[in-house]
């Protein structure tokens, strides 16, 4: 596998790399970090005026209609400047939404009028999945779960529930038309993919790790009510959507329902996580979407982390670099020069198991072991680099107004998201055990 980027994705990079590098300068995020939302809405804005919402969303939804790959691309630049936006929690839902709502055709799209998406109640069948199985997440039903991407969007084929339209079932689709009608639920869901193309909202979803069992009373074959209580829910108070991963599904609910309470308070990174509590809120069921989400997440989150630890660690040589002591560089001692080293090789593992796995989802290929690993790689090595990098800043490192700190504090929650190196590496034991030649497999 090569994993050289080809023009265009190095004029993504580009292009990414200028906007974050002239939009989130250290004392912008700053600023930022004082607000009592801690979100860059201009910067957000100007992320979907550029088109870098909708990278890896289809065309037909305003999208470029690239791939994994390149939403990873977009990632690391913001990593290198830790801008305060929900990007991959975003990117990450938005993905899953789009696979799960059968996307229009050219025509449709031009015809489109893109209504604002409302509680979104419909049918929709369940996915099935192949591979070994993974134990079912609390709340839910036991369903085979495999970190192979995103599985094929689910197709309605019963009545679907409207009861935010006129409380009567979608029409059936006329026999021999081209394209079967969709269902309302999968026309607001569109409309609201547009949207955050456009940089208009935003999403979240909840991390596999801190989602607590939850009470899910069915309503219709893709609806339901939720209720109980979540914590840890990144950005929830700026979303206009939430996915949580409930057993092995999705449910997608709007924050502003009556019955959805979000009290906010600071993460380790600074950032905002939410704390929802539900009482009866109506959601849509998305089947089999919590394993496309956990994929989706640990691949995002360890291109955030290669983004991260790349600039903490240039900003630790052009310390080293200047500063001096006995007449000569910091960088010109074995010790400094050794632990930069180790820093370095960090850097790289991370980057190239990032977009392995990102690549491997792109080409449809299992990739359970290779998620896994740059999940792990993400954890175990950024947290290794972020520490080497403080610490060969000295007293700086310790300093909050000098900016090392921040990427040392995103390492640390990096970490925290993926559910820590030693869960990470168990999993990926026993998704290895039964391999052939499990030596080869990543």
């Amino acid at each position: 596998m090569d994993l050289t980027f080809d023009e265009s994705q190095d004029a993504l990079r580009e292009l990414a790399a200028e906007l974050f590098a002239k939009r989130s300068p250290v004392a912008r995020v700053a600023a930022v970090e004082a607000t009592e939302e801690r979100v860059d809405r201009d910067l957000w804005a100007d992320l979907g005026a550029a088109g870098l919402l909708g990278v890896a969303l289809p065309e037909e939804l305003g999208g470029a209609g690239l791939g994994l790959v390149e939403a990873a691309i977009v990632c690391v630049e913001q990593g290198r400047v830790v801008a305060p936006v929900p990007l991959l929690w975003t990117i990450a839902a938005a993905r899953v939404l789009a696979h799960a709502a059968p996307t229009p055709g050219p025509a449709a799209v031009a015809a489109a009028s893109g209504p604002n998406p409302t509680q979104p109640l419909g049918s929709a069948e369940p996915q099935r999945h192949s591979g070994s199985a993974e134990p079912a997440q609390p709340g839910g039903s036991a369903e085979p779960q495999h970190l192979t991407g995103v599985a094929e969007p689910a197709r309605p084929d019963g009545p679907a529930e409207a009861q935010h339209r006129s409380g009567s079932a979608e029409p059936a689709c006329p026999s021999g038309s081209a394209e079967p009608e969709r269902p309302a639920w999968a026309e607001d869901i569109l409309a609201l993919l547009r949207r955050v193309v456009a940089g208009e909202v935003m999403l979240t979803c909840a991390p596999e790790q801190v989602a607590a069992p939850l009470r899910v009373t069915a309503t219709g074959p893709a609806a339901g009510r939720v209720s109980g209580r979540i914590a840890g829910v990144p950005y929830a108070h700026v979303a206009e959507r939430i996915l949580l991963p409930i057993g092995a599904d999705g449910w997608l609910l709007d924050p502003s329902s009556p019955g959805c309470a979000v009290r906010s308070g600071p993460s380790t990174s600074g950032e905002l996580h939410g704390e929802l509590e539900l009482t009866d809120v109506p959601a849509l069921r998305l089947p089999g979407a919590a394993t496309d989400l956990r994929a989706h997440l640990l691949v995002l989150l360890a291109a955030l982390a290669a983004g991260v630890t790349a600039a903490a660690l240039q900003m630790a040589a052009e310390h080293t670099s200047t500063r001096t002591q006995f007449g000569r560089p910091l960088s010109t001692f074995q010790g400094v020069a050794l632990k930069a080293a180790d820093a370095y090789v960090d850097t790289v593992g991370i980057s190239a198991t990032a977009m392995q796995a990102a690549w491997r989802l792109d080409q449809g290929l299992d990739a359970t072991a290779e998620i896994l690993t740059a999940a792990w790689w993400a954890a175990e090595a950024g947290q290794h680099c972020v520490h080497l990098t403080q610490h060969l800043h000295g007293g700086l490192g310790a300093d909050i107004s000098y900016p090392v700190h921040r990427y040392f504090l995103w390492g640390k929650q990096i970490e925290l998201l993926t559910g820590g190196a030693s869960a990470l590496l168990s999993e990926l034991g026993d998704a290895l055990v039964h391999l052939e030649n499990p030596g080869d497999a990543c």
